[in-house]
């Protein structure tokens, strides 16, 4: 019922053929990207469409594969138009980036079973390696070259033969790997956003967290670069730096040198750290590791009903998906019911009428996301994890960052 509700307002606010982002001064911006743009539509509507494969409702099927494809050339065809600024377009990740859209379009294509246009996208996606070798291209999972690398992963790892693209993979990791050396912290990637910049970032989204955990995945897939120990030596001393920039509260620093233990975000702090804190310890079978990630996963159950509203990069259906994340790691149901009861406040009333009334700094109109309708900041994001949850629990993934 609830997700029939916000697809009813989305399909009137922000439908799949929405060629402008609108914002919540009621402003109108063109932004293709699937961040807070409307190329965020292709995942709302290919979460739906998933939800109703599972569900065997081939009606249902029908109707959002073909919103799906609607949102996907909409987009592309308004990336294309000239009427983006070009600098806009240079970011190589997936969630502000082209490589982004045409990942979405490779696995629209290939479930359509329409090669040609399949192998199209996923050429684009390839060929979107030349823009992580600018000079002033970013690292980090948002903006840079891990959002890439996102895209590559997500592609080889659900068809090795089709979307061969393990050179990519190595090239993108040592990229990282190059990128991060530095001589402030010996045996740490180091990365600063923006590019050259002095500011060293944690987080998920921004920062060294979301780094970590791609190049986690990269190197369990790709047996070559199991077998560069530096890298792994790297990875290693870099996960054991994460740990003392835990609060004891539970959450991290958004920042090297922050001491304000505010932001429960998947951007920054403890919600973005559980996939890869869960991932190191997967990996190098350290129990520090999973101490961490249930400690994280205390304070977002304290703090995790945010004020921000519901989004999932700093709301309340975004924290929910780090403790159902938990739940599928170890199995135990407290953390399902506690992702459970972040969902249910997504529509309580009197929660929600706390967050109508919430007024946040900088923000364009008091209590709305700047983008109300876009994938991580607005309801986009709420359809899409309404939609997982209802699908296939034990492969509920947070968009454009688990694996």
């Amino acid at each position: 019922m609830k997700l029939r509700l916000v697809l009813a307002v989305l399909a009137k606010k922000n439908p799949a053929n929405a060629k402008y982002t609108i914002k919540s001064n009621g402003d109108k911006r063109e932004d293709p990207s699937i961040y807070t743009g409307t190329g965020g539509n292709i995942v709302v509507y290919w979460e739906q469409y998933n939800l109703y494969k599972h569900l065997a409702n081939k009606e249902k099927m029908t109707e959002h594969l073909k919103n799906t494809l609607t949102a996907f050339e909409t987009n592309i065809e308004l990336a294309d138009s000239g009427k983006i600024p070009s600098k806009r377009l240079t970011s190589p990740s997936f969630y502000t980036g082209l490589p982004g859209l045409y990942t979405m379009g490779t696995l629209i294509y290939k479930e359509m079973g329409k090669v040609e246009e399949m192998k199209a996208c996923y050429g684009k996606v390839i060929d979107s390696m030349k823009l992580c070798e600018a000079k002033d291209v970013n690292d980090e999972l948002l903006y840079g070259t891990a959002g890439y690398l996102y895209c590559l992963l997500k592609l080889y790892m659900l068809d090795k033969v089709q979307f061969d693209c393990k050179a990519q993979i190595i090239k993108a990791t040592n990229l990282l790997k190059t990128q991060g050396i530095s001589s402030k912290l010996k045996g740490v990637l180091c990365y600063t956003f923006p590019k050259g910049g002095k500011k060293m970032y944690f987080g998920a989204a921004h920062g060294l967290m979301g780094i970590l955990y791609i190049l986690i995945q990269a190197v369990e897939v790709v047996e070559e670069l199991m077998k560069d120990k530096e890298l792994l030596k790297l990875i290693e001393g870099s996960s054991d730096y994460m740990l003392t920039q835990q609060y004891p509260s539970g959450n991290f620093k958004s920042s090297l040198g922050s001491e304000n233990d505010k932001l429960i975000h998947f951007c920054h702090g403890a919600p973005g750290a559980i996939s890869f804190l869960l991932s190191a310890h997967k990996f190098f079978k350290k129990d520090q590791y999973l101490k961490a990630a249930l400690k994280a996963g205390e304070i977002i159950w304290q703090r995790g009903i945010l004020y921000k509203g519901n989004g999932l990069c700093h709301g309340i259906t975004g924290n929910a998906l780090p403790l159902h994340t938990l739940y599928r790691a170890i199995g135990d149901e407290k953390w399902r019911y506690r992702s459970r009861m972040l969902i249910d406040a997504s529509w309580d009333k009197e929660i929600q009428e706390i967050v109508k009334n919430h007024d946040s700094p900088g923000r364009l109109a008091a209590g709305v996301p700047d983008t109300p309708y876009s994938l991580m900041e607005g309801m986009g994001g709420t359809a899409v994890v309404y939609a997982s949850l209802m699908g296939k629990e034990d492969e509920v993934k947070f968009p454009g960052y688990e694996l």
